[in-house]
């Protein structure tokens, strides 16, 4: 999603589920569709399988911090790339220092810091599985001792709704100047399914058809914000960024959607993927995706 005119400002704290992994499976449970929820969350339509997303927000205490913090990932990336872990996608970034990037997310002081993360899972019951990983509970270990951490990581977990993670099995390239752009559109009241109806049309008839660089193009929402939509995309570089958001196409879909959502209250970042990702649709795909 290429930057929009009217934009907000960079909130000072986001809209969270859980600030601790430890807490991942309870906060997950919390936020999956049950019985109750409105038919928007719980339809087929909205969620045509169990997967699930793990939106992490990391906050080290300095660089040096989230170097530690980078190395500890990578340690443990072994894992998520097994089939063992049941994970499809595992990518993490750094936010983007390219000038004039939107920033919205993240406030001024804690740009160099931040590390974001989407881990997408076949179903809720492979983050609980992790808990149990020595890794997991080392690296845990370790951020608490070497206190790395300035609080407790923000977790928040969407579900895939529209659009595309990746076109097959994989949606590589990884790092090596993959843009990650993360936007968070908010609708008007009963909105939400026009605004997804036009997306997945777009992702579908366009960008996945005509825009090869486009490597991801996804949509989820999430029952505790019935409002709001997430968009997770990713770029093969900055050209194809730029070349998106200049087409026609793209300039009629956000025309589209502008009278259903609050187009002032629309939220970007641009990140850089680190190089120890993969992204797809999948388990397994990650050990294939080794560097």
């Amino acid at each position: 999603m290429s930057d929009t005119k009217n934009i907000a400002p960079a909130p000072t704290e986001g809209d969270l589920d859980s600030n601790r992994r430890s807490d991942a499976t309870s906060t997950i449970k919390s936020t999956a569709p049950s019985p109750t929820e409105s038919d928007s969350d719980t339809s087929s339509t909205l969620h045509p399988n169990n997967k699930i997303a793990l939106l992490c927000t990391l906050h080290p205490t300095s660089k040096d911090a989230r170097s530690k913090v980078l190395s500890l990932l990578d340690r443990g990336s072994s894992y998520y790339r097994s089939t063992q872990s049941k994970c499809t996608t595992w990518t993490y970034f750094t936010p983007s220092t390219r000038p004039k990037a939107p920033s919205q997310l993240i406030s001024k002081d804690k740009h160099d810091l931040v590390i974001g993360g989407m881990e997408i899972y076949t179903d809720k019951d492979a983050l609980s599985t992790q808990q149990n990983e020595s890794w997991f509970q080392d690296f845990h270990k370790q951020v608490k001792a070497d206190g790395l951490y300035e609080k407790d990581e923000d977790l928040v977990a969407w579900y895939p709704a529209a659009g595309f993670v990746s076109r097959g099995d994989s949606a590589a390239p990884f790092g090596q100047g993959t843009v990650v752009m993360q936007a968070v559109f908010t609708c008007k009241d009963g909105q939400r399914e026009k605004v997804l109806d036009v997306l997945g049309q777009y992702a579908a008839s366009w960008v996945e058809k005509n825009e090869p660089d486009v490597l991801t193009y996804c949509f989820m929402t999430r029952p505790k914000a019935p409002n709001e939509i997430l968009v997770f995309e990713r770029y093969k570089n900055h050209k194809a960024l730029g070349a998106h958001g200049s087409t026609k196409e793209f300039k009629a879909m956000f025309k589209a959607i502008a009278p259903h959502i609050e187009v002032k209250q629309t939220k970007l970042q641009e990140w850089m993927e680190l190089d120890n990702a993969f992204v797809g649709n999948v388990v397994g795909q990650g050990e294939k995706a080794k560097l």
